[in-house]
């Protein structure tokens, strides 16, 4: 073997990771190659003027929009190119490892109305499509079927962000440039991860918000168990906390209330909140949870509430 090829990620354990398999291939003579592919532009790709990474969402935006073009969209086969993949390892001859052996657990992703794979992520593209254009009327209202309810599938790579880009961009109306907006938004909370690590290691991203004085001890403890168990007496806040509690998965206005409560109403440490919605969240990738959770406790990038707490 001489190369060995896998996507980049800029999560800072997957980093450290990829620091030592790509030691302990050189030291075998093999090159590790890692390549973009959970995002369309990624880390320094889009920048500032004074080639700079943005830390403001708008101009980034614009810039983000003006620069993507169909041979960004293009899709890549991977037919072609099966014949070269590596044999199979003697030692798995006859089957590969199971899911058990792997350290997973076997689950029923439909009792949680996940449609599982590519075949899943496609029928609820297809679903969203027929109700694209009305995006930005229904995405608001929690009790309907608005989203597009694709970020899981986002974040197992079942849906190409670039075939949903494509999508959103065939489509004219002012609810696909919204729904492709939120896609920006995630494009750029993946940005700000790999140009500013230091909000993947539990620092705001304005230092100056660290030194927050949050509440702490007996009050801090039952206030954080009321919000996780969703017990606080806020009818919507405690229903937002029994769906995510349930299926794994909250409507993302609800993410942005639930969020907003815990950190400006109860006054609870932002970090306590992100770490259980990556606990409980079927769709949960590190940059985009940080980036809404800094943004709901207005101490990270465009403090303020706002939509950009996850891709529906």
């Amino acid at each position: 073997m001489q190369a060995v090829f896998a996507n980049a990620d800029d999560e800072p354990a997957a980093l450290e990771r990829d620091a030592q398999v790509r030691q302990r291939l050189a030291a075998a003579g093999i090159a590790l190659h890692t390549f973009k592919d959970s995002t369309v532009f990624a880390r320094d790709e889009v920048l500032t003027q004074a080639g700079k990474p943005y830390s403001v969402f708008t101009p980034y935006s614009r810039s983000w929009l003006a620069r993507v073009d169909e041979e960004d969209l293009r899709p890549h086969e991977v037919e072609p190119w099966a014949a070269r993949l590596a044999a199979r390892p003697e030692a798995f001859a006859s089957e590969l490892p199971s899911l058990e052996a792997l350290g997973f657990e076997r689950t029923n992703l439909r009792a949680l109305q996940i449609a599982p794979g590519t075949a899943g992520a496609m029928e609820l593209l297809q679903s969203f499509d027929s109700r694209m254009d009305r995006y930005d009327a229904l995405r608001d209202f929690p009790a309907v079927k608005g989203p597009s309810y694709l970020g899981v599938h986002l974040r197992f790579g079942t849906v190409s962000i670039r075939h949903l880009v494509a999508q959103a961009r065939r489509h004219a109306g002012s609810g696909a440039a919204t729904w492709l907006k939120e896609l920006v938004w995630r494009e750029f909370y993946f940005q700000v991860l790999a140009n500013f690590p230091q909000v993947g290691r539990g620092k705001s991203f304005r230092p100056e918000y660290d030194r927050i004085a949050w509440v702490q001890g007996d009050v801090a403890e039952e206030r954080l168990a009321a919000w996780c168990e969703g017990r606080t007496g806020y009818p919507l806040v405690d229903a937002a906390m029994a769906q995510l509690n349930t299926t794994g998965y909250m409507h993302n206005r609800l993410r942005m209330v639930a969020a907003s409560f815990l950190c400006k109403d109860l006054g609870i440490d932002w970090r306590l909140g992100e770490r259980y919605f990556a606990l409980k969240l079927n769709d949960y990738e590190l940059a985009s949870n940080n980036g809404g959770w800094q943004w709901a406790s207005s101490s990270g990038c465009d403090a303020q509430p706002g939509s950009g707490s996850s891709i529906r």
